[in-house]
C-alpha cells in the first residue's frame, strides 16, 4: 500500500533531529518545514485509514458471502431424499382428497389449490419425478356426478382458475340438500396439552374442535365400553360433546418429563422407531410411577437408536469443545444437538449458536446456564477476545465479549472499538494506534528493560498500571504527553522507590563497584 510507505517516510522525516532543529525535509522531491510535514502526515494517515477500512469491509463482505454460499451448499442428498418422500406423500393425499371432494360435492376449489401446491412442491424438489406424470385431475360435468371408468381427466396436472371455478360450481350444483353432509366418524386426540375432537364428514372434510385442556374434561363411566374406557362431558360454546378421558401415553410423557416433551414434536417417528417404542413401553409398564422407574426409563432412553446417533455426531464433539459435558442446566442437551443437526449449524455458526444458549438469560436477568457461563469464561475463545482489549490497556466488559462470541459483532469491529477507547487516553499515540500498533507493542521494550533492571519476570509486569504506563504517557514540555526515552525510563526505575531497584542484586553490585572505585581513587590520591 503506497500510502503506508508515504506515512513511514514522513515519520522518519519528522523524527529527524535536523528537521526538528529547523532544517527542511525533502519529501517527494519537495522541501517541507516540520509543521508542513506534520500537516502532510495527517492527510496521509487519513488516507491510510480509509484504505484499511475499505480493505476490512471488502474482507468482511467476502467472508459473509462465502459463509452464505457454504450454508446453501449444506443440503445433503439424504435430506433432499427425505423431503422428496414427504412431498410425494402430500401429493398422493391431495389427489385423493380432490377425488373425494368431486365425488361427494365437497370444496373442490380448496382441494384443487392444495393439489396444486403439493404438485409444485414436488416439482421444485425433483422436476423429473415419475409421480408427477401420474397426477390427473378428474372433472365433473355440469349435468351430474363424475363418471367412474370413463370419466374425463385433464391432460395437465394443475388446473387453471376458470377450470377450478367450473368444477366448484358443478359440485355445488349436485348439492340439492345442504344438510345432507353428516358426521361419519368421531374421535378425540390430545395435542400440546389440549383435548381435541376430530370429526370426519360425509363429504371427506375433517373438522377439529378444541374441548379444553387435558384434565379439565371431567370423565364419567360408561357401560359396555372396552377396557375401562371413560367418557366425559365438555362444553364448547352452547354445544355439549362427548370426549375420551386422557389416557394417551404421549400426554403422560409430556406431564412427567416436560423438558423432553420436544421429542414428540421434533423427532421423526418413522426414522427412530426404537425411541417411540420405548416411550410407549414406559407408559404401559408404569415406569413413571416411581423414582426408580423414572431413572430406569432415562437410562434406557440414552441407549435407543436416536440418542446413539446423536452421541456419534460430530456436533456433540464440537459443542462439548465449547461448554463441556454438563454445560447446560436449563437446556436439554439432546434437543440442542438435534437442532444443530436439523439446521445444519457448523463451524463458526455452530459456535455462535452454542454461545447464544450459554449466555441466555432468565426474565430476571440471571444466566439460565451458569455452569456453562463459568466454564466459558475460562475458555480460549473468551480469553482471546479479552486479550484484544488488554492489548490496548483496556478491560473488556462481559457484554462486549458475549457480543463477539455470539456473532453480534466481529473481532475486527471489537478491535476497532478498543482502538478508539485507547485513543481517548493516549491521544499523542493516535497515529500509531490507527496504524494497528497496540499499546502492548509500544510498551514491550520498556517492559523488557524494567524486567532486566528490577530482576522481575516480564509476565509479572503490567504496563497498563499507573507506575509503568508513565513510560508511554510522560509529561513532557508544555504539558504535552510523550513517550520516555530509554535513558529517562531507566533513570526513573533506579531513582523512584516505588520500583524497589535498590533492593535488587543489580543495585548491590553497583554499590559494591562504586565503593571499590572510590577506595581505589583515594588510594591513588594518598
Amino acid at each position: 500500500m503506497a500510502a503506508v510507505d508515504d506515512l513511514k517516510a514522513l515519520d522518519e522525516l519528522i523524527a529527524d533531529p535536523n528537521v526538528r532543529a529547523g532544517s527542511k525535509g525533502l519529501y517527494k522531491n519537495k522541501s517541507y518545514t516540520l509543521a508542513q510535514l506534520v500537516t502532510e502526515r495527517a492527510k496521509v494517515a487519513k488516507q491510510v485509514e480509509q484504505e484499511e477500512t475499505a480493505a476490512t469491509t471488502a474482507r468482511t463482505t467476502a467472508a459473509r458471502e462465502a459463509a452464505a454460499e457454504a450454508k446453501t451448499a449444506k443440503v445433503t442428498q439424504k435430506e433432499l431424499n427425505r423431503e422428496i418422500r414427504a412431498a410425494r406423500g402430500e401429493l398422493e393425499t391431495a389427489q385423493g382428497n380432490l377425488n373425494i371432494a368431486i365425488d361427494r360435492g365437497g370444496d373442490v376449489a380448496a382441494a384443487q389449490k392444495v393439489l396444486g401446491e403439493a404438485f409444485r412442491k414436488l416439482q421444485q424438489l425433483n422436476p423429473q419425478d415419475k409421480m408427477l406424470e401420474g397426477v390427473s385431475v378428474p372433472t365433473v360435468s355440469r349435468g351430474g356426478a363424475a363418471r367412474e371408468g370413463g370419466m374425463e381427466a385433464s391432460t395437465a396436472p394443475i388446473m387453471g382458475a376458470a377450470d377450478i371455478r367450473a368444477k366448484e360450481q358443478a359440485a355445488l350444483n349436485q348439492q340439492t340438500d345442504p344438510d345432507s353432509v353428516r358426521v361419519v366418524s368421531t374421535k378425540t386426540i390430545e395435542r400440546n396439552g389440549y383435548t381435541i375432537k376430530v370429526e370426519t364428514m360425509s363429504d371427506g372434510a375433517v373438522k377439529e374442535t378444541t374441548l379444553g385442556k387435558v384434565g379439565e374434561v371431567t370423565p364419567t363411566p360408561t357401560g359396555g365400553g372396552t377396557g375401562g374406557t371413560k367418557t366425559g362431558k365438555a362444553k364448547t360454546g352452547t354445544d355439549t360433546v362427548t370426549a375420551q378421558a386422557a389416557t394417551d401415553w404421549e400426554a403422560t410423557f409430556r406431564q412427567t418429563f416436560p423438558s423432553r416433551a420436544w421429542i414428540l414434536d421434533e423427532v421423526d417417528r418413522t426414522k427412530y422407531p426404537q425411541l417411540f417404542t420405548l416411550l410407549k413401553k414406559a407408559h404401559d409398564e408404569k415406569y413413571y410411577t416411581t423414582p426408580e422407574g423414572q431413572q430406569r426409563f432415562l437410562a434406557e432412553l440414552e441407549a435407543v437408536d436416536y440418542y446413539k446417533e446423536l452421541a456419534v455426531s460430530g456436533k456433540v464433539r464440537d459443542i462439548k469443545a465449547v461448554v463441556g459435558d454438563l454445560g447446560f442446566e436449563s437446556t436439554d442437551f439432546g434437543r440442542f444437538v438435534n437442532q444443530a443437526i436439523n439446521f445444519g449449524w457448523s463451524g463458526d455458526r455452530l459456535k455462535q449458536e452454542t454461545y447464544k444458549e450459554v449466555f441466555r438469560r432468565n426474565p430476571d436477568g440471571t444466566y439460565a446456564n451458569p455452569t456453562a457461563v463459568a466454564r466459558t469464561t475460562k475458555g480460549a475463545d473468551y480469553l482471546s477476545v479479552g486479550n484484544i482489549a488488554k492489548a490496548y490497556f483496556n478491560t473488556a466488559s462481559d457484554a462486549g465479549i458475549e457480543s463477539v462470541l455470539t456473532g453480534s459483532i466481529t473481532n475486527e469491529d471489537f478491535a476497532r472499538q478498543q482502538r478508539e477507547i485507547a485513543k481517548t487516553r493516549y491521544g499523542h499515540l493516535s497515529n500509531l494506534i490507527d496504524q494497528g500498533v497496540t499499546l502492548e507493542d509500544l510498551s514491550a521494550s520498556y517492559k523488557s528493560a524494567a524486567a532486566k533492571l528490577l530482576e522481575l519476570d516480564p509476565n509479572t509486569i503490567d504496563m497498563s498500571q499507573a507506575q509503568y504506563e508513565v513510560a508511554l504517557a510522560y509529561g513532557g514540555e508544555n504539558g504535552q504527553k510523550r513517550t520516555m526515552t530509554t535513558g529517562e525510563w531507566e533513570r526513573l526505575l533506579r531513582t523512584d522507590s516505588r520500583y524497589g531497584w535498590e533492593k535488587t542484586e543489580n543495585a548491590k553490585d553497583e554499590a559494591r563497584s562504586l565503593a571499590t572505585n572510590i577506595a581505589q581513587a583515594f588510594g591513588r590520591i594518598l
